[in-house]
């Protein structure tokens, strides 16, 4: 089966979650550091070391913190994956502090990226009962 080409960025449990479930469809050119990522990725997936490098369209993010540039945000497609109901718990640790603060519900959400972080139009949400 020919693959199209997707865009990826982030580390940690959440972007090799990601990764595995994107390469069955898609061949990945990665920008990542995390050893456990490149692992996941197939011999036609390739590493990048800046967005700039990317020849695809739509760049999928899962553990990713940088703010991403305007420049970058009107080349690319950016989504991405938040472990949280946002507007609630942006930032690091949202599942954490959710727990911490008794939520009953924990969730995620898949958003497009825009210059400020975590924020930006929601694509999907799904929640969960604690």
């Amino acid at each position: 089966m020919l693959k199209g080409k997707i865009g990826f960025a982030g580390e940690g449990w959440g972007a090799v979650s990601a990764v595995k479930g994107l390469k069955k469809n898609f061949e990945i050119q990665a920008l990542t550091e995390d050893e456990t990522v490149l692992s996941e990725m197939d011999s036609t997936d390739t590493a990048v070391n800046f967005f700039e490098e990317f020849e695809c369209e739509i760049v999928v993010c899962a553990g990713y913190r940088p703010l991403i540039k305007k420049e970058i945000l009107e080349k690319y497609d950016v989504i991405n994956i938040h472990y949280s109901l946002l507007p609630a718990y942006r930032g690091l640790h949202s599942t954490a502090w959710a727990i911490l603060n008794g939520e009953e519900e924990l969730g995620l959400t898949i958003f497009r990226i825009n210059q400020f972080m975590d924020d930006g139009p929601i694509i999907y949400q799904k929640a969960f009962e604690n």
